[in-house]
């Protein structure tokens, strides 16, 4: 008897919760009008069904007249956040878990150990959208142990080789103001009010790679890097991968530490996912993945990256430890040329080339009208807006551009960079 009525009470007391329960839905999804009838509310049960749609994390840039995003850095207060549907783990790969790797990697025979953190101190932000999905994205593990075959730049005329285009560079002597080197012809006259330009501020340099004839315009004035300097970072690895020092079929997984707003594919990824070397390369460059660049630097060993750096004579090297550093244009001139050798002599630098042709936001070639393919990285955040490559016309050329615009937080000044771009152009390709 004793049991029988404990069963009851917990089935009275059960369905009283149901009851309970019901009611507060009801009314949670109807309103009361003004009258006291019952209303239907329709945000309320779309909402119920879907959930909030306020899911993109902040950062992000506004969208251009073309529907473009472009690069953007807007540090909210306190730092980025990580969506919260982003999921810890391991996550299958074409159906193999790979192994994490440790953070930090020695190469090039260095015995020490990075230890700089990756944490992101600047709220750098490339924002040009992909609409590639997260299905996609982790089905793309590169099966072959192989790099890529394809086939090297052939320009029109000879060039000269890595060493001399950067001895030439080096030994230059630059006064702030527009200065030409070797077979350069022509008034600079409208390049000068192209550079002046309200109140935009640049620094550039152009070098022809047939002959070494420049143009160069404060080419040692440092600028915030943007993305532009995850070229610098990519052909790092590819080097390494070609010495046969690092090997870019490595996994390395994506961690809360990685997550970084902004443009990318790899952001949308859930914790645990882990991707090849090569995939963080090529999205670094191909889509300006930011938790890609985070990640490929967490990898490589930062003393090496410096020390790389400096074997090649860029003033700013000591920087380069920094996620975001600062950079010259004649920093970035220096690794192009090195970046355009190594596609002419390695397999590695060839299939690395092949991504710089299709990488997002060409502004050089926006400005030159397409008229010419352009390997190239660029990258903007606020107050600035670069583009640094190798334009591919009949007579190549390295071209390093770098603005900044104290007066306008906007990034949008590709009209600006398209003028200055189209006179140096006149110039050095004639």
């Amino acid at each position: 008897m004793k049991s029988f009525i404990t069963k009851a009470a917990a089935t009275l007391f059960t369905a009283a919760l149901i009851l309970g329960f019901i009611a507060g839905g009801v009314s949670s999804v109807f309103n009361a009008d003004g009258e006291g009838d019952a209303v239907l509310n329709v945000p309320s049960v779309m909402q119920s069904l879907v959930g909030s749609s306020d899911t993109e994390p902040a950062g992000d840039a506004p969208i251009t007249e073309n529907e473009d995003k472009y690069d953007s850095i807007d540090i909210p207060a306190g730092g980025v956040t990580p969506p919260a549907n982003s999921i810890q783990g391991s996550t299958l790969m074409g159906g193999v878990v790979l192994p994490e790797l440790p953070g930090n990697h020695t190469l090039m025979g260095d015995e020490s150990s990075a230890t700089e953190d990756t944490t992101v101190s600047e709220s750098e932000s490339d924002t040009e959208e992909t609409t590639v999905s997260e299905s996609e994205v982790v089905e793309e593990e590169p099966e072959e142990s192989e790099p890529v075959q394809v086939q090297k730049p052939q320009p029109v005329k000879p060039s000269m080789n890595t060493a001399e285009i950067i001895n030439l560079l080096l030994s230059r002597s630059y006064t702030g103001g527009i200065d030409t080197f070797g077979n350069i012809s022509g008034d600079t006259s409208a390049l000068y009010n192209a550079i002046h330009k309200g109140s935009n501020i640049s620094g550039f340099v152009a070098i022809r790679l047939s002959d070494g004839a420049s143009i160069a315009y404060n080419p040692t004035r440092s600028f915030r890097c943007a993305s532009a300097f995850k070229s610098f970072v990519s052909h790092y690895a590819y080097k390494q991968a070609a010495a046969g020092v690092l090997d870019l079929n490595a996994g390395i997984t994506y961690t809360s530490a990685d997550y970084y707003s902004g443009s990318g594919i790899i952001k949308s990824s859930p914790f645990g996912t882990v991707y090849s070397l090569r995939q963080v390369a090529d999205y670094s460059i191909r889509y300006s993945d930011n938790a890609g660049f985070v990640m490929l630097q967490r990898y490589l060993n930062r003393d090496g990256l410096v020390d790389y750096a400096k074997s090649l004579g860029c003033p700013g090297a000591d920087g380069f430890k920094y996620t975001w550093p600062d950079m010259s244009a004649l920093d970035a001139a220096i690794w192009w040329a090195d970046i355009y050798g190594f596609a002419k002599s390695s397999t590695y630098g060839a299939e690395a080339y092949n991504v710089y042709l299709n990488a997002t936001q060409p502004s050089i070639k926006k400005g030159l009208n397409d008229e010419h393919p352009v390997a190239h990285k660029s990258g903007s955040m606020s107050y600035y807006f670069h583009d640094c490559g190798v334009v591919e016309s009949e007579d190549p050329y390295i071209l390093v551009l770098l603005t900044y615009n104290p007066n306008n937080y906007s990034s949008n000044n590709q009209t600006y960079f398209s003028g200055v771009v189209q006179e140096i152009d006149k110039l050095i390709n004639p």
